[in-house]
C-alpha cells in the first residue's frame, strides 16, 4: 500500500534544469555605450574600421578610439584638410583628402607610415585592390590604380563624375553620376563595357558570390542584375523611387531599399519579388544581416529589424535625432549553421553563459552621428542571463 502524502503538503514537483540559452534573433534593443560631443560645425563622421572607431571632423582631426569601451587611443590633426572615410589596409588605415594627400597610418599606434601628396585632386575615398599595396583612386574624370612602390600604374578616363567604386577579380565598376555604369579591367584600365541606366548610380555595385552577376540601383528607381562579362541585363526591377544605397546579396536572395520607404527581397536567380516591407522612413544605409534579421536605418534616426522570411517588421530603436551621415556598423557574424540563412530557427549560441569571451552580439557595435554633432557608440542590450545551476561556478557575464 502506498503511503499517503502528509496533510497540508503537496507532492514536490521536479524542478526543470536551466533552459538552454538562445542568442537574439537580431541586435535590438540597443544601449548607448558612450557619447562623444562635437560642435555642429565639426560635422563629424564616424567609422568602425577593423578594431578601431575612427572619428573624422571637417577641421582635419582624425581621432581613434577603442570600440569596446570608447577609450581614447590617438589623434592626428591636419587643420587644412578634410579627409574621406578611412579605409582598412590590413593592420593599417588609409586616409585620403580631396586635395590629394594620402596617409598610411598604423591603426594601433596612430603612427604615420607613408605620406604622399598627389598631383591631382580626389573625388572619393580610395578603394583597396586585390593586390597588396595597391588601391584605386577616383578623380572627377578618371580612375587611377596606385601602387605604394611604383606610384600610378594606370589612369583610365571616364565620361561621368564617379560616385562609387567596386571591384571583384579583374573587374572594376565605376558608378557614374549621370547615367553610366563603366566596367574597366582592374589590371590595366582597359574598357570592358558600359551600361546606360535611366538615372545616376549613387551606390557601389555588389557582386554575387560566383562573380558572374552584379546588382545595382539607379536614381530613377530601377534595380538591375547585370552579367559581369558583358554588362547585359539579366533582370530589371522597377521600385518607383531612387535607390541611393548598395544591395545586400546572400546566395539566391538579394535585398535593396529605395527612397520610396520600401525594402525589397528578390530572387537573385529567377528575378521574382519575394516580399516588400514598408519602412518607417527613408532608408539611409544598406540592409545589414544580423543573425535571423535584417537591420535597416532611416534618415530620421530609426533602426528597424525586418525578419527575412516574409518581410515582417520587428523591433525598432529611435536615435535621439536625425542622422548627419549614414551610420557605421561592425556586426560580428553569428556562428554559421545550416539554419543561419534559412529563415527558421536562430543559430545556436556561440558560447554559454559563464565564459569570459563576449559573444558575437556583445562584440557588435554601431556608431551613429546625429545632426547636433554628437557621435553615439551603441551596443546590443544583453538580456538578463539565466540563473546558473548549483553545480555551475558563479561567474559574471560581460555587458
Amino acid at each position: 500500500m502506498e503511503e499517503a502524502e502528509p496533510p497540508g503538503e503537496e507532492a514536490i514537483e521536479e524542478v526543470p534544469g536551466t533552459p538552454a540559452f538562445r542568442p537574439p534573433e537580431g541586435l535590438l534593443p540597443l544601449v548607448e555605450l558612450t557619447r562623444f560631443r562635437y560642435a555642429p560645425s565639426d560635422r563629424p563622421r564616424a567609422r568602425l574600421v577593423h578594431e578601431t572607431l575612427v572619428i573624422i571632423t571637417a577641421s582635419g582631426a582624425v581621432e581613434a578610439r577603442d570600440p569596446s569601451n570608447g577609450e581614447f587611443r590617438w589623434k592626428l590633426g591636419f587643420p587644412d584638410l578634410n579627409f574621406f572615410e578611412p579605409v582598412s589596409m590590413g593592420d593599417d588605415l588609409l586616409l585620403a583628402s580631396g586635395s590629394g594627400k594620402i596617409l598610411l597610418v598604423d591603426e594601433a599606434a596612430g603612427t604615420i607610415l607613408k605620406d604622399v601628396d598627389l598631383s591631382f585632386e580626389l573625388a572619393l575615398a580610395p578603394l583597396p585592390g586585390e593586390e597588396p599595396g595597391r588601391f584605386f583612386l577616383a578623380t572627377t574624370d578618371a580612375v587611377v590604380l596606385y601602387d605604394w612602390s611604383a606610384g600610378p600604374v594606370f589612369r583610365a578616363p571616364i565620361d561621368e563624375k564617379p560616385l562609387a567604386l567596386a571591384t571583384r577579380g579583374t573587374l572594376l565598376v565605376v558608378s557614374g553620376a549621370e547615367r553610366t555604369l563603366t566596367a574597366l579591367d582592374a589590371r590595366n584600365g582597359a574598357s570592358v563595357w558600359r551600361f546606360i541606366g535611366r538615372g545616376g548610380f549613387h551606390a557601389a555595385a555588389v557582386f554575387r558570390n560566383d562573380g558572374k552577376r552584379l546588382f545595382i540601383g539607379d536614381d530613377a528607381g530601377d534595380f538591375y542584375s547585370l552579367s559581369t562579362d558583358k554588362g547585359e541585363i539579366d533582370f530589371r526591377w522597377s521600385t518607383g523611387a531612387a535607390i541611393r544605397s548598395s544591395a545586400l546579396v546572400e546566395g539566391n536572395r538579394v535585398y535593396v531599399a529605395s527612397l520610396g520607404n520600401n525594402l525589397y527581397a528578390y530572387d537573385a536567380d529567377g528575378g521574382s519579388e519575394q516580399w516588400r516591407a514598408r519602412l518607417p522612413g527613408r532608408p539611409a544605409t544598406t540592409p545589414i544581416r544580423v543573425n535571423q534579421r535584417l537591420l535597416v536605418t532611416t534618415l530620421d534616426g530609426t533602426l528597424v529589424e525586418v525578419e527575412t522570411g516574409l518581410g515582417h517588421l520587428g523591433k525598432s530603436h529611435a536615435l535621439p535625432g536625425e542622422l548627419l551621415v549614414p551610420l557605421s556598423a561592425r556586426i560580428e557574424p553569428a556562428p554559421m549553421t545550416e539554419q543561419t540563412f534559412a529563415d527558421t530557427e536562430p543559430a545556436e549560441a556561440e558560447t554559454p553563459y559563464g565564459e569570459t569571451t563576449p559573444r558575437w552580439f556583445e562584440r557588435s557595435r554601431i556608431a551613429a552621428v546625429i545632426r547636433t554633432g554628437e557621435v553615439l557608440l551603441l551596443r546590443h542590450q544583453s538580456e538578463t542571463p539565466p540563473v546558473p545551476t548549483p553545480s555551475t561556478e558563479d561567474s559574471t557575464v560581460p555587458h
